[in-house]
């Protein structure tokens, strides 16, 4: 499964969801806080960036295997998990 980039523009940690503006300019990406991968925190910041890998939902695009690659904490690195 071939992976891309983007920026979250919108999530909701209570709801568990929110979307990733992909780099290359396409329409919106759904995530839900399942997709996020393993050893990672359970919940997104707006305007960090990810790294995802598409996958086709029930409603159109989402995203899966969610890392982030570059935290608004930290910018220089990614999120390590504690």
């Amino acid at each position: 499964m071939a992976t891309t980039t983007g920026t979250v523009t919108w999530f909701d940690c209570d709801r568990g969801y929110g979307f990733i503006a992909p780099d290359d300019g396409g329409a919106e990406v759904f995530v839900h806080y399942t997709a996020l991968a393993a050893g990672s925190f359970k919940n997104l910041a707006p305007g960090e960036r990810v790294s995802f890998a598409l996958s086709q939902g029930q409603r159109g695009a989402q995203a899966d295997l969610v890392r982030v690659i570059e935290s608004l904490e930290n910018p220089s690195e990614g999120l390590q998990p504690a």
